[in-house]
C-alpha cells in the first residue's frame, strides 16, 4: 500500500486539530454524556493499577477503586479502551490527555478512510470521504468526549483492510492479522462483532467458495475465539443489564425507523443520498459478479454493522453509528462519482497543468456540502462547574488518610453523578489507596439495576435518609440541581428536604452556576456537615 502523500497527512491532522480546538472538549469538564465520566475513571484506573498499583491483586485493587470513585466502568464495557486511554494517561494523569487521546484517534481515523478509499474511488473522492469522517458533527462531538467509538472505528477499519489483503492473496498472516484485530475491537466495544460478518458475508458476495477449503480462512477465528470470546462468557451476564428489556421483534420495529432519523439527521439528506447511491451501484455490481475485493468488504462491513444496530437491543442512539461512518463516507464518495459525471467532464476539458489543482478543488466544495446539513443542529461541548464545586470542597478533605477516609455524597443523574466522582478522582493527588471515597445517591440510597429499571428508594423518610448519611459517615453533599426535570427522582428530592431540615447539622456552603450545554444551566449547591454535628 503506497505511503500517504504529506498534503493528504497535513490538511487531516489540521482537520483534526481544529476539531480539537473549537469542540470544547479541552475546556469542559468531563461529564458531556452519561459514559463518558465512566470510561475516564476506568482509564484513570488502569493508569493507577500500571504506574504501581501492579503490586496488589488486580481484581481487589479494582474493587476497592470501584468502592472509593464508583463509576468504574470495567466489565459493563470490555478493557481496549481503558489500556490506551491507561497508557496515555502515564504521559499526563489529566482528563486533556484522554481528550487529546481523541485528536489522534480521530486523524488515524480519516488517514485509514483515505487509505480504503483509494481502492474503490478517486484520489480526491477519498480524500474527500476522509475529511467528511473527521469533519461530520457525530464525529466532531465524539472526539471532544472520552469515549471509545473513535478506537473501535480504528480498529474495524484496520480489519477491514487485512482481509481485503487476505482475500487478495490468502495468506496465514492476513487472517490471523484479521482475527486479532478483531479480537482487539471486540475488547474495545461489543459491537465489534459486526466484523463476523466480513469473512462470511465477502465469500458470499464474490462466490469465493473455495476459501472455505482453506485452512488459512479458518484462521481469522482463532485469535478471538482465544482473547475475545472468554471475555465475553465472563462478562455476559453483566452486559445483559444494559440490554433494552423488549422483544427482538418490538426492538426492530422500532430500531429501523429511527436509526434511519439518526442518520439522516448525523448525516444530512445529500451526505445520505449519494450513499444510498453509492450502495445501490454496489447492489447492483453484486448481483452481475463484478464486485471487487474491496467493494466485497465494504459491504460486507455494512451489512455486519446494521445487523448489530437492529438485532442487538442496546438501546438506540446516533453514536453507534460511528463505526460506520468510514464505511458510509466511501459509499457516499462511490455515489458522489457516479452522480457527478459533468463535473468530472469539466475537470476533463481543464488544461492539463490545472486539472489536478481543479480536481482537489473539488474537495472542500464537496465537504462543505456534504456537512452543512448536521453543522446546522451541532453544538460544541460546554459543560463547566463541575470542577469548581470539587476543587472548593476538597481541602475540608486534608486530614483524612486511607484508614479514615472523607466521605462524600453526590446526588444528580448520571451525568451529574459522573462528573462529580471523575473531577474528584482527577484532583486527587493520590487514589489508591485514597483519602476520600465518594456515595452515589443513586445507588446509596435507592435500589435499581444498570439501567434504572425497578427503582425503588432505600429511605422514605427525612429521619431515615439523614441516619443513612450519618451511617455512610457523609461530610459533605453534592446536590446537583442542572438536571432536567425528567431526570429528578424521588430520592434527590428527600435528600434536598432533609438537609434543609437541619440546618443546625447540615450548612449550605457553597452554590455554582453549572453549564451543561451553552443553553442548558443551573446550580450544584453543595452542603457540609457542620462541626457540631461531626463530633
Amino acid at each position: 500500500m503506497p505511503k500517504p502523500s504529506l498534503l493528504v497527512l497535513c490538511l487531516l491532522f489540521l482537520l483534526a486539530a481544529w476539531n480539537l480546538i473549537q469542540g470544547g472538549g479541552l475546556s469542559s469538564n468531563l461529564g458531556g454524556d452519561p459514559d463518558e465520566p465512566a470510561h475516564a475513571v476506568t482509564s484513570l484506573m488502569v493508569r493507577d493499577y500500571l504506574a504501581g498499583g501492579f503490586l496488589q491483586n488486580p481484581a481487589s485493587f479494582a474493587k476497592r477503586y470501584y468502592a472509593d470513585f464508583p463509576k468504574v466502568a470495567l466489565g459493563h464495557y470490555p478493557p481496549g479502551y481503558y489500556l490506551l486511554g491507561g497508557l496515555a494517561l502515564l504521559v499526563w494523569p489529566q482528563p486533556v490527555t484522554l481528550i487529546v487521546l481523541q485528536a489522534v484517534l480521530a486523524f488515524m481515523l480519516g488517514l485509514l478512510t483515505w487509505r480504503l478509499g483509494r481502492h474503490l474511488v478517486s484520489e480526491v473522492a477519498a480524500v474527500a470521504a476522509a475529511a467528511v469522517v473527521i469533519l461530520l458533527p457525530l464525529m466532531a462531538k465524539i472526539q471532544s468526549h472520552a469515549m471509545a467509538d473513535l478506537m473501535l472505528g480504528v480498529l474495524v477499519c484496520l480489519s477491514a483492510a487485512a482481509w481485503v489483503r487476505f482475500l487478495q492473496a490468502p495468506k496465514a498472516a492476513s487472517a490471523l492479522a484479521f482475527g486479532f484485530l478483531a479480537a482487539a475491537a471486540i475488547l474495545t466495544k461489543g459491537s465489534a462483532l459486526m466484523l463476523g460478518a466480513v469473512p462470511v458475508f465477502s465469500i458470499l458476495l464474490l462466490r469465493r467458495w473455495d476459501l472455505l477449503k482453506n485452512g488459512r480462512w479458518w484462521l481469522a477465528g482463532v485469535p478471538v475465539g482465544l482473547l475475545a470470546f472468554p471475555w465475553m462468557l465472563l462478562t455476559a451476564k453483566i452486559t445483559r443489564e444494559g440490554m433494552v428489556d423488549t422483544t427482538l421483534s418490538a426492538f426492530l420495529r422500532e430500531a429501523v425507523p429511527a436509526y434511519l432519523q439518526e442518520w439522516r439527521e448525523s448525516h444530512g439528506l445529500l451526505l445520505m443520498g449519494l450513499a444510498l447511491a453509492g450502495l445501490l451501484a454496489l447492489v447492483i455490481r453484486a448481483l452481475h459478479r463484478r464486485l471487487s475485493e474491496s467493494q466485497a468488504v465494504l459491504l460486507s462491513l455494512l451489512g455486519g454493522g446494521a445487523a448489530i444496530l437492529l438485532l442487538v437491543p442496546a438501546g438506540i442512539t446516533s453514536r453507534y453509528l460511528a463505526p460506520l461512518v468510514p464505511a458510509l463516507a466511501i459509499v457516499a464518495a462511490i455515489g458522489a462519482e457516479l452522480l457527478l459525471p459533468r463535473l468530472m467532464a469539466f475537470v476533463a476539458f481543464i488544461p492539463a497543468d490545472f486539472r489536478r489543482l481543479a480536481a482537489w478543488a473539488t474537495v472542500p466544495l464537496f465537504v462543505a456540502a456534504s456537512t452543512a446539513q448536521p453543522w446546522m443542529n451541532y453544538w460544541p461541548k460546554a459543560v463547566h462547574g463541575f470542577s469548581e464545586a470539587v476543587t472548593h470542597a476538597l481541602p475540608a478533605t486534608a486530614k483524612a488518610t486511607p484508614s479514615a477516609q472523607a466521605h462524600w455524597l453526590v446526588s444528580s443523574d448520571p451525568r451529574g453523578e459522573g462528573a462529580i466522582i471523575a473531577e474528584a478522582a482527577f484532583r486527587l493527588p493520590a487514589r489508591a489507596p485514597s483519602t476520600l471515597r465518594i456515595h452515589r445517591a443513586s445507588k446509596d440510597l435507592a435500589v435499581s439495576d444498570w439501567m434504572g429499571r425497578g427503582y425503588q428508594m432505600a429511605a422514605r423518610t427525612e429521619a431515615d435518609l439523614l441516619a443513612r448519611l450519618d451511617e455512610l459517615h457523609v461530610s459533605a453533599v453534592f446536590l446537583d440541581q442542572s438536571m432536567r426535570e425528567s431526570q429528578r427522582v424521588g430520592h434527590h428530592d428527600l435528600l434536598q428536604r432533609a438537609l434543609r431540615s437541619v440546618p443546625d447539622r447540615w450548612q449550605l456552603t457553597q452554590t455554582v452556576p453549572i453549564t451543561r450545554l451553552l443553553w442548558e444551566k443551573g446550580e450544584l449547591q453543595v452542603y457540609q456537615r457542620t462541626t457540631s454535628a461531626s463530633r
